[in-house]
C-alpha cells in the first residue's frame, strides 16, 4: 500500500535522490532552500509517496491565480475551488 503525505524539512535527505533519478541534479541544501519557500506558501504543496516506510515518489503542486478568471484560493473567490 502506498501512503501520501506532505513533505517536511526532515525529508531533505531523501528528496534529492528522487529528483536526480528524474534528471534534476540537486543537493540536500538545494532542497532545503526550495522547501523553505514551498512549505510556507499557502498556494503550494509538496507531497511524498511512501511504501513500507520508504519514500518512493515526490510531487509538487502550485495553484496559480489567473487574471482572466475570478475565484479560488485560500483568500477568497468562488466557494469550493480549494
Amino acid at each position: 500500500m502506498v501512503a501520501i503525505r506532505q513533505a517536511a524539512t526532515v525529508d531533505t535527505a531523501v528528496i534529492p535522490g528522487l529528483l536526480r533519478r528524474l534528471g534534476y541534479p540537486c543537493s540536500g541544501e538545494d532542497v532545503a532552500v526550495r522547501l523553505g519557500y514551498w512549505l510556507g506558501d499557502p498556494m503550494s504543496r509538496t507531497l511524498l509517496a511512501e511504501r513500507g516506510g520508504l519514500v518512493i515518489g515526490c510531487l509538487s503542486l502550485h495553484g496559480v491565480p489567473y487574471l482572466e478568471r475570478t475565484g479560488g484560493g485560500p483568500t477568497g473567490g468562488a466557494p469550493g475551488c480549494w
